[in-house]
């Protein structure tokens, strides 16, 4: 990854061979460097911390039979993230699941904050939960990684196997149509949006 903890940096063919056979070593460092974004992406895709956890643990558990589909025409971070996007997707697909997502996506829409008022973070996520509920998990995913994690529109395209063009028009209707729903809420009747 690159300073940024974006995957542009070419990884070192020798480590991805090594997975390949199956080196736990470099498992291991794989698992370290990318472990905690994969599960915060997981998390946020799926809204629940413990198929979040699975989900992560599986990826890396088949990752030796998986890191084949790594072409290194971009970083293995990318890869990463791409094939724990698209496992999110599956399973929610399998379920027909849709929900919440993103605290801190809507927070700077939300007003200026009251120091140390636990009722308003409260009242804040539960609004956040309600109108990112409204977006499809892909949309869930785009909005996370620009947003939450920082990743550059470049890094997202790749990840989710899109142009570049389609994520930058993708989160410009995302968020107008959040800010819109806020507005239409109120800030306060929060039940026109559950």
């Amino acid at each position: 990854m690159d300073e940024n903890g974006n995957g542009t940096r070419r990884e070192d063919p020798a480590l991805v061979a090594r997975i390949a056979a199956g080196d736990r070593e470099a498992l291991r460092r794989v698992y370290e460097d990318h472990a905690e974004r994969l599960l915060n992406l997981a998390r946020r895709v799926l809204l629940d911390d413990d198929d979040a956890r699975d989900l992560v643990q599986e990826l890396f558990v088949s990752l030796p039979g998986r890191i084949a589909g790594f072409r290194g025409e971009a970083g293995l971070s990318t890869w990463l993230h791409r094939v724990a996007t698209n496992d999110a997707l599956m399973l929610l697909r399998s379920r027909r699941r849709r929900g919440e997502l993103l605290k801190r996506f809507l927070f700077p829409f939300a007003g200026p904050a009251e120091e140390d008022d636990p009722t308003r973070e409260r009242t804040l996520g539960e609004l956040s939960d309600a109108v990112l509920g409204r977006f499809d998990p892909a949309t869930r995913a785009m909005l996370w990684m620009a947003d939450a994690e920082g990743i550059d529109l470049r890094t997202i395209a790749l990840s989710l196997g899109v142009p570049e063009g389609t994520v930058k028009s993708r989160l410009s209707r995302a968020r107008e149509k959040a800010r819109r729903w806020l507005q239409e809420a109120g800030h306060g009747r929060l039940e026109e949006l559950v």
